[in-house]
């Protein structure tokens, strides 16, 4: 149905319609140019969204507050049954969250606001020796995601199942509604089992024992996570001697087996501390990376420990080697040390 999508994370591309023009092959949507693939689906909208979705934002926010030698997650409910947790988080911050709110603007405009820092700060401070102060928040992020509408009043309360809808009238076309990341491999199973028949594939379900991109860490089945994951990263210093040790241990956090293919043609120039040139390469070629925020907040925390001009420096390097494609950051421009909200 859509010839090589696996591929297209390894293909560098402008805009999705000049993506389509060039890696996709539509025949069973009945359209054989990208911009019938456009008209096909903005014909079929008005049909296929059947489904009432609410629009959801979710906050956390990060602080320094030094916690992270608990190693593990600590979770907890609030008075109001909300599930309040704290995550070491990046070596030396704690991740406090979430807060759920319903969204009505701009899924780009979500931002955490007052009232829901304040509430953060507090149920944390029920826990926690000392209290939290929203003046203790260095950074925090939002996300604005489709939950099913099951008419809920409280947006806490909302599903986060999924529903799969096929239609077959036409061409197959398949509609996801709702769900959650870490749902998402239950759901690719589901969704592909959907689809097999109407496309005419036998090949049937595969996906149960592998791993995903750079997490085949272990050459045998292997119950001791931790103990695989030490073994890659004194692998990949061993063949990488005058690597520092801290870069190894995250590239190999980041990049797990992945690793070794990002450093084959040496870490090239350091753009700002521990951040190189062969991982703004490898981040720009394989994983879409088309900004110094991409790089910085998206694909990696690296804005949590870089100074503003720092993050500068990262920012000039992405523009004058990925082009007008990178100008929409906004790294160079943020007015404090720190990134102070990203969604």
């Amino acid at each position: 149905m859509l010839h090589a999508m696996a591929e297209l994370a390894e293909h560098v591309f402008r805009n999705i319609e000049w993506a389509l023009a060039d890696e996709v092959h539509a025949h069973a949507f009945g359209a054989d140019q990208a911009h019938h693939l456009f008209y096909f689906f903005e014909q079929r909208l008005g049909r296929v969204v059947e489904q009432q979705v609410r629009l959801v934002e979710k906050d956390y926010q990060l602080r320094f507050f030094n916690i992270a030698d608990f190693g593990q997650l600590f979770k907890e409910f609030g008075p109001d049954k909300r599930i309040i947790f704290a995550i070491p988080y990046e070596g030396e911050f704690t991740l406090i969250g979430t807060t759920d709110v319903e969204h009505d603007g701009a899924i780009g405009v979500a931002r955490i606001d007052a009232s829901e820092t304040s509430y953060l700060c507090e149920q944390a401070s029920r826990y926690f020796e000392r209290a939290v102060a929203p003046a203790d928040v260095v950074w925090s992020y939002s996300g604005v995601r489709p939950l099913l509408d099951d008419e809920s009043g409280d947006p806490s309360a909302v599903t986060r199942d999924y529903s799969l809808e096929l239609d077959v009238v036409q061409a197959p076309l398949l509609s996801v509604w709702g769900g959650k990341i870490t749902t998402f491999r239950k759901l690719a199973e589901e969704a592909a089992d959907l689809l097999a028949a109407p496309l005419g594939t036998t090949r049937g379900a595969w996906t149960a024992g592998q791993t995903l991109p750079g997490g085949d860490l272990a050459s045998k089945a292997s119950t001791d996570l931790m103990a695989d994951f030490e073994r890659c990263v004194d692998a990949l210093r061993a063949r990488h001697p005058a690597m520092p040790a801290p870069l190894c241990r995250r590239l190999a956090r980041g990049y797990g087996s992945r690793a070794d293919g990002l450093l084959s043609q040496g870490l090239g120039t350091e753009v700002a501390p521990g951040l190189f040139e062969a991982e703004l390469h490898y981040l720009h070629r394989h994983e879409w990376a088309r900004s110094a925020d991409d790089v910085l907040w998206r694909r990696t925390k690296l804005g949590l420990h870089l100074t503003l001009a720092e993050r500068g420096s990262v920012d000039a390097w992405c523009r004058a080697h990925w082009g007008d494609v990178a100008a929409t950051t906004t790294t160079s421009h943020a007015a404090s040390a720190m990134e102070p909200s990203w969604n």
